[in-house]
């Protein structure tokens, strides 16, 4: 996956993982 800061600019939570 690829690696995005825990928050997206869409607003949405996204886990580094």
């Amino acid at each position: 996956l690829v690696l995005v800061p825990p928050t997206t600019p869409s607003g949405k939570i996204s886990a580094n993982f």
